[in-house]
């Protein structure tokens, strides 16, 4: 439960930092986003440790399908700017105008179409999608 947003115009890649255990249990805000050696940027959505194993999943050279956590979204945009979901364990290419994840996705993604900086379209979905919030994280491709 968060929302993940990569915005293709701005190279910009942003997620929420709301932790939700069950439905009603607020935790302490959490990164969901990270850059790899190699400049790829991973969000994910899911277990707090999803995002790690995902990563080292990543860094690694990466074969078959990925064996975590269940009920783990991912979504990955290498250095050239190809992006790709990783759901139920399988990666596939994203063409979508703007790719989104998490339970604020449709909201989010109707603010990139409106306009919105990949920023704003994960506050826009805070204001509106009671499991994102907590404030945002971004990151930019290309940039350290």
């Amino acid at each position: 439960m968060t929302t993940i947003v990569f915005h293709r115009q701005t190279a910009t890649m942003a997620a929420d930092r709301r932790c939700v255990n069950g439905y009603d249990t607020i935790c302490a805000p959490v990164t969901k986003i990270r850059r790899l050696e190699d400049g790829t940027l991973v969000g994910c959505a899911g277990s707090v440790v999803a995002l790690q194993l995902v990563c080292e999943w990543l860094e690694g050279e990466p074969t078959g399908k990925f064996d975590g956590p269940e009920k783990t979204d991912v979504l990955i945009v290498r250095p050239s700017g190809d992006v790709h979901m990783l759901q139920d364990g399988v990666m596939y290419e994203i063409e979508d105008d703007f790719p989104v994840l998490g339970s604020g996705g449709d909201i989010a993604c109707g603010a990139l179409a409106a306009g919105a900086s990949a920023v704003d379209a994960i506050r826009i979905a805070s204001r509106f999608d009671p499991f994102t919030g907590d404030g945002v994280n971004s990151l930019v491709l290309g940039q350290e």
